[in-house]
């Protein structure tokens, strides 16, 4: 390939004009067309996104298989011209590696797809298979029923709302705070009321899921949620050729992608606001599962443990309700992590002091931002022990409410989980900034003040709607 100056390009220092019409394969943009090798400052070696990849696992709501998936590969797209973009910038100071004949493209990413539990034939296809004509429908319908309940999820709802009004989540959560959301609430409660007249499917697509996962109630409900955690944790295991007992699978059910078998060496765990606490649970299953099969497990499985606790490198969560879930609910919902600490569960994690010998090395890194209304800072001790994950706040003003999508676009999260994804000695970008506490508190007063204002607004809004009403009907 050829550049302006007529030479072939060693380093990021040139910008490539166009590949030829004629040019085959330039472009790895699915398995099949990563190549077996990368150079690398010369050097050949295999090539990283055939071994690295990355697990999602979404949110409430109601999306189709994939569709997670290919949002954050989107995402990816625009993070890996930023990160080419700044190799290209730093190659000539060897601050990043001479790639050819072109830079890594986004990861492999594998979707842990939980959406669909409602469809009783997909959930649990061994009972679907031995059940009659009559039981298929019963069943069906039964499913349907205790899932999907407008009327249960709005009651519910209401009750949690009226809880968090009461003086003992005040002294809690701090007096702003809780005079902050008093108001807000009550434009909660009508929004709620109105939406189970209006617009019943936002309750069975969005909120029917929060209900069901975090307080099933009876054996179809509490089935339906083990299964979400069983069948998340078996296909973040599937990504590195393991089933539940940390035995190899057979290669007939391993991962596949144009027709290779595949099993990752690095993986990174992303997962987004609900998809967080069910990842939570699952990750504290495998954690429990991996130390007790390293105790009394077979030889197999054991190489098994050690090659989880080798290839999961990163745990990122974003959006994230868990502190607020800790708070409300404890271990009704959440399983704790085991007691050792969280540092030595995984063979992971990054020090961003490497002068500090103290210092430990982080593998949760949580991403929020003070519009989000669900998610916030880490810290609650039952799901964090004494040391809570690295907080990340992402920085770019958002609309309050909308900011709990603004994640899959945000590059600065997403250049992170390219890095660790690769690894920064494979993909080299610049440095990622712990933010002191200091500034995470700054933040923190912004966002009250900011949904102060929301607060004022959404009152003024209520009682201009009230307002109109009550002329109609009397005026």
């Amino acid at each position: 390939m050829e550049y302006k100056n007529g030479e072939k390009r060693t380093e990021f220092s040139e910008t490539p004009l166009r590949p030829r019409a004629y040019d085959e394969n330039i472009y790895p943009w699915s398995y099949h067309r990563i190549p077996k090798t990368i150079t690398v400052d010369g050097v050949e070696r295999p090539h990283p996104a055939r071994s690295c990849g990355v697990f999602v696992v979404h949110g409430m709501g109601d999306p189709q298989w994939t569709e997670t998936a290919a949002t954050l590969r989107s995402g990816f797209e625009d993070a890996c011209e930023a990160i080419t973009a700044w190799q290209a910038a730093n190659s000539k100071d060897k601050k990043a590696p001479a790639l050819e004949p072109w830079p890594l493209p986004p990861p492999y990413i594998h979707d842990g797809y939980w959406a669909n539990f409602t469809d009783i034939e997909k959930t649990f296809p061994n009972d679907w298979e031995g059940f009659n004509e009559n039981q298929q429908k019963f069943f069906s319908k039964m499913w349907r029923t205790r899932a999907l309940s407008v009327s249960r999820t709005v009651v519910w709802y209401l009750k949690q709302q009226f809880g968090l009004w009461s003086t003992k989540v005040r002294d809690e959560v701090g007096v702003l705070p809780w005079l902050i959301y008093f108001p807000l609430a009550l434009v909660a409660v009508a929004t709620l009321v109105i939406s189970s007249i209006r617009y019943r499917k936002m309750i069975e697509g969005f909120l029917a899921d929060v209900r069901l996962y975090l307080d099933p109630q009876g054996v179809i409900e509490k089935s339906i949620v083990q299964e979400i955690d069983h069948r998340v944790g078996e296909r973040f295991l599937k990504m590195i050729g393991l089933d539940w007992d940390f035995k190899p699978l057979r290669e007939d059910k391993r991962l596949s992608a144009s027709g290779e078998m595949i099993v990752f060496d690095r993986v990174v765990w992303v997962s987004h606001s609900l998809g967080s606490v069910i990842s939570y649970n699952v990750l504290s299953d495998l954690f429990k599962r991996a130390r007790e099969i390293g105790k009394t497990g077979t030889a197999p499985q054991k190489k098994g443990v050690k090659k989880f606790r080798a290839t999961l490198k990163r745990f990122v969560t974003m959006g994230s309700p868990l502190d607020k879930i800790a708070f409300l609910f404890g271990d009704k919902s959440l399983r704790p992590m085991p007691e050792k600490g969280r540092v030595e569960l995984l063979d992971a994690g990054e020090k961003f002091d490497d002068k500090n010998p103290a210092e430990k090395r982080e593998w949760w890194f949580n991403f929020y931002h003070f519009g989000d209304p669900v998610s916030g800072a880490l810290s609650n001790p039952y799901i964090c022990g004494a040391d809570p994950p690295t907080n990340v706040h992402i920085e770019k003003w958002h609309i309050p409410g909308f900011s709990h999508t603004s994640y899959w676009r945000d590059i600065t999260t997403l250049r992170f989980i390219l890095t660790r994804t690769y690894g920064t000695d494979s993909l080299p970008d610049q440095k990622f900034e712990r933010q002191d506490v200091d500034e995470l508190a700054r933040l923190a007063l912004w966002g009250n003040v900011l949904w102060l204002v929301v607060v004022v607004f959404a009152v003024g809004v209520l009682g201009a709607l009230l307002a109109s009403w009550w002329h109609g009907l009397f005026g």
